[in-house]
């Protein structure tokens, strides 16, 4: 589904046996607890204040060149998806799963952008959760602070088995923690398109 010209969602890109393979990969590898997401000025979400986020676990690194386990999964997964889309990838900057837990708080985080370099990002929903993601319609600039009540909703995202959304690094978007679900699991690609 092509919500707009820069935002895909695609429930159907691989089949129930790869989400089923690609779920029980994730489970079986290391995550590391990161009390808090961003930092009180982190130079690029663009939204001033306080970033104290929810908890939340990770696996993998801020890099896409370190050999960690959710590397090859999420090149296998962004190969699926970009072939299926037509999309040419240049180069492959970040993947990292996020986990984050049951919370009491169904208040969305902080509105950021992944980088305001000229990159995409592919989230991949790893089961199914509560716990969307919220995108907006405004995008982060280097230029400006952008107050998070000038923001607007374009979309809200259900995390499904198997779904993936595509859309630019530099457009605002934040995450529901999981108030119903156990938990809620993410596969964060950023990666360039090529010609």
């Amino acid at each position: 589904e092509r919500v707009d010209q820069m935002i895909i969602i695609d429930d159907d890109f691989l089949i129930p046996e790869v989400r089923d393979q690609i779920e029980k990969e994730v489970f079986a590898m290391p995550f590391y607890f990161n009390p808090k997401t961003g930092s009180v000025k982190d130079n690029v979400s663009g939204i001033d204040g306080d970033f104290l986020d929810f908890p939340m676990f990770v696996s993998g690194r801020n890099s896409a060149n370190v050999p960690e386990p959710i590397v090859d999964v999420g090149r296998y997964i962004l190969d699926q998806f970009t072939k299926k889309h037509n999309v040419v990838v240049s180069g492959v900057d970040r993947i990292k799963s996020n986990m984050s837990f049951r919370s009491n708080r169904k208040v969305p985080a902080i509105p950021h952008v992944d980088t305001h370099h000229n990159y995409n990002v592919l989230l991949y929903y790893v089961f199914d959760s509560d716990g969307d993601t919220i995108l907006y319609d405004q995008f982060g600039s280097l230029d400006k602070v952008t107050e998070e009540k000038d923001l607007t909703i374009v979309n809200s995202v259900s995390p499904l088995k198997g779904r993936a959304v595509m859309f630019e690094s530099n457009r605002f978007h934040c995450w529901v923690p999981p108030v119903e679900s156990d938990a809620r699991c993410v596969i964060n690609i950023n990666f360039r398109m090529g010609e």
